[in-house]
């Protein structure tokens, strides 16, 4: 990768180079491109720890980026200021609990209540109970005549909100030992992992009304969403998934730049970019921060029936 773009700085018709996505590659490639000053533009993170990388723009890793986007719209958008977060004890689970909880408590919310569960877990009941802060009910006295036949009231818990950044083969069995154990009425939050049309559709029940983020919705009604999903649906036979929505943004951001007329050379091209701030493509509002990230925000999307639906602010 590093010899390739190599190769294209030395050859004065080339302004720009675009990609590789793939971790190891990109970041060689970016060392190559920062040390030969040719704009780098790379559809996926690259880590460059050490130097400058002006002339490197690359993805902002979209897995915090969910999280911060959910936190955001749950306390400014739905107004819910009392949250928990129930979580998977791994690396991703840890980075999204911790991405959410700051931009939660950032924004002026309160994160009540935050628990862990293990990965190889199928029972969650001890976890769920500590989550809702329920203690242990003492057996119930024998009572005699008319206060017999009263039902006793769960007990009501202290937020209003529960984020769980899991994968859909877990939440499908964590979403009904929540309703067994009157975890009830608090509004779902999920990450992309939740995902799973299908699957939500037979898990209709325990899925209504949940709000999920994506960082790419095929079905969206947005115009350049639909017809970037029809184009590439009648030459595939299939939607478009993220890299490839990915790869078509990035393209379209490069040629919106080339048609500036101050662009004339690497530099200029650099300088450009450089001041992308509301940029609107298929994978949503796309700003370049100043260390040359591509910042995108999700997509916010809610279960309503056996239907997943775009609810993603327009601002």
């Amino acid at each position: 990768a590093a010899r390739a773009v190599e190769k294209f700085a030395s050859e004065p018709g080339v302004i720009a180079v675009v990609g590789p996505p793939e971790n190891e590659a990109a970041r060689q490639a970016a060392k190559a491109a920062q040390a030969a000053q040719i704009p780098l533009l790379v559809p996926g993170p690259v880590d460059l720890s050490e130097g400058p990388r002006d002339f490197v723009f690359s993805e902002q890793r979209s897995d915090e980026r969910e999280a911060v986007t959910l936190a955001a719209y749950a306390v400014k958008d739905l107004g819910i200021s009392r949250l928990a977060i129930f979580y998977p004890d791994n690396a991703y689970g840890t980075a999204m609990m911790n991405a959410f909880r700051e931009e939660a408590q950032r924004l002026g919310g309160k994160v009540r209540r935050v628990q862990a569960y293990r990965t190889d877990q199928t029972d969650f009941s001890v976890e769920i109970r500590k989550l809702a802060a329920f203690k242990t009910p003492r057996p119930p006295a024998k009572k005699k005549g008319a206060d017999a036949a009263k039902p006793v009231p769960p007990p009501k818990l202290d937020f209003d909100a529960l984020y769980i950044p899991d994968a859909f083969s877990r939440l499908r069995m964590i979403l009904p030992q929540l309703t067994f154990h009157d975890v009830r009425g608090a509004q779902l939050l999920g990450t992309s992992l939740w995902y799973s049309p299908e699957g939500i559709r037979r898990e209709a029940e325990f899925f209504e009304g949940a709000v999920l983020t994506a960082p790419f919705f095929a079905e969206s009604d947005k115009p350049a969403v639909r017809d970037f999903a029809d184009t590439i649906f009648g030459a595939t036979g299939r939607e478009p998934d993220y890299r490839e929505a990915l790869a078509f943004d990035t393209a379209r951001m490069l040629a919106e730049a080339l048609r500036d007329r101050n662009v004339k050379d690497r530099a200029s091209l650099r300088d450009r970019f450089s001041k992308i701030e509301a940029f609107d493509g298929v994978t949503g509002w796309v700003s370049v921060s100043r260390t040359g990230q591509m910042q995108r925000k999700s997509f916010i999307l809610k279960v309503e029936g056996k239907n997943i639906v775009d609810i993603t602010p327009a601002y």
